[in-house]
């Protein structure tokens, strides 16, 4: 594909102080949770495996529809959602996996492996709490703790997947602020203030791929694809542990380091996203999607009003990919997203943990 200077356009090119809520928080009344705990009992009644969560085992005749536009909505316009309006602790938590299993599948036909493909495990949702890392190197000093498992603060980035499904069972006393930027905007500012820097996006960067056969991949953040709207788009990708390792997962020493101008793209892409930002006021219960190829998020660290589990920050997380709504996959991604969408051949197969546990260093996040 040509490679395009002009300048990205369309509802995915947004500046924060242009959104405001009701352009992306869908208000559930009275009615649609009914209808949402209606097909929760009705999937409960079948007595399947969770893997089997789908449109039709999770039947929803009215609010469906409206979901299948706002996952288009998604894809194509703003690329944000926050369903809002369900209260965690009206469920046990099975219930509200359930539920956000459910609402999600509307979004998006199919949920990602959230593991390594040298991994026997295929988990399709993730724990997103602070483990106390003190505490836990106190127990294990060796133990690899990601920053998802921890308080602190994440940069501006991307996970790996399109859509980043998270539903927020509690959240955190002080602090947690969720930031996100529109990556054409990102991309448009680049393209216009250092052009250099986007040829450098382009080109090959050495990523670790931490639990995954091959164990590296070359190819750059910056990728060009087609929606399926027939329209032009871009991937923006951001990520650090691939880049520079942990102290607990360390990178090959094979693998070469990035260059001076790789580093400098990454802390660029940082501080444009950093001026056009938005920031997502949460709610309990929330369910946050984002559109990952086309939106970056960050967040701010925190501190919980104590170390009850029932307390703490938490939020679990789906990725999701929709066979009529998602955009082409460039050949650079083709191996990740077979990785992710390819494995879980069976519903059986589907790994769901209803309880916060450390994520392995193979799953697949920024």
């Amino acid at each position: 594909m040509a490679r395009n200077k002009k300048q990205l356009a369309g509802n995915l090119v947004w500046n924060g102080d242009e959104l405001t809520e009701d352009i992306y928080v869908f208000m559930l009344n009275d009615t649609d949770i009914q209808e949402l705990e209606s097909a929760m009992r009705h999937f409960v009644a079948l007595d399947k495996k969770w893997g089997h969560i789908n449109q039709s085992t999770f039947p929803l005749p009215v609010l469906g529809p409206i979901l299948r536009q706002r996952s288009r909505e998604i894809h194509y316009e703003y690329g944000l959602l926050i369903v809002r309006g369900l209260t965690p602790s009206n469920y046990t938590s099975e219930q509200f996996m359930i539920l956000h299993a459910g609402i999600s599948s509307w979004i998006g036909s199919q949920r990602a492996v959230q593991n390594g493909n040298t991994s026997r495990e295929m988990n399709v949702a993730l724990h997103i709490t602070d483990h106390d890392l003190q505490k836990i190197r106190a127990q294990d000093p060796n133990l690899f703790v990601p920053s998802s498992n921890t308080n602190a603060a994440m940069p501006f980035h991307t996970d790996s997947g399109d859509i980043i499904s998270l539903a927020y069972v509690q959240l955190s006393q002080t602090g947690g602020q969720v930031r996100v930027a529109s990556s054409g905007t990102v991309i448009n500012t680049l393209q216009q203030e250092n052009p250099k820097v986007i040829e450098t996006l382009r080109q090959p960067w050495p990523w670790h791929m931490v639990g995954n056969n091959p164990e590296a991949a070359y190819h750059g953040l910056l990728h060009d694809t087609m929606g399926k709207d027939g329209l032009p788009k871009m991937i923006l990708m951001s990520e650090r542990r691939p880049f520079f390792g942990d102290e607990k997962c360390a990178r090959p020493k094979w693998l070469p380091e990035l260059s001076g101008e790789q580093k400098y793209a990454l802390e660029a892409i940082e501080r444009v996203a950093s001026r056009c930002c938005h920031t997502i006021k949460l709610e309990v219960g929330d369910i946050f999607f984002l559109n990952n190829l086309a939106v970056l998020h960050a967040r701010s660290s925190y501190v919980d009003s104590s170390q009850d589990p029932a307390s703490k920050r938490h939020a679990i997380r789906i990725v999701l990919r929709d066979w009529q709504n998602g955009w082409d996959i460039p050949p650079a991604l083709h191996q990740r997203y077979h990785t992710m969408f390819s494995r879980n051949t069976h519903p059986d197969e589907e790994g769901w943990q209803v309880t916060p546990h450390i994520w392995g260093n193979d799953s697949q996040h920024g």
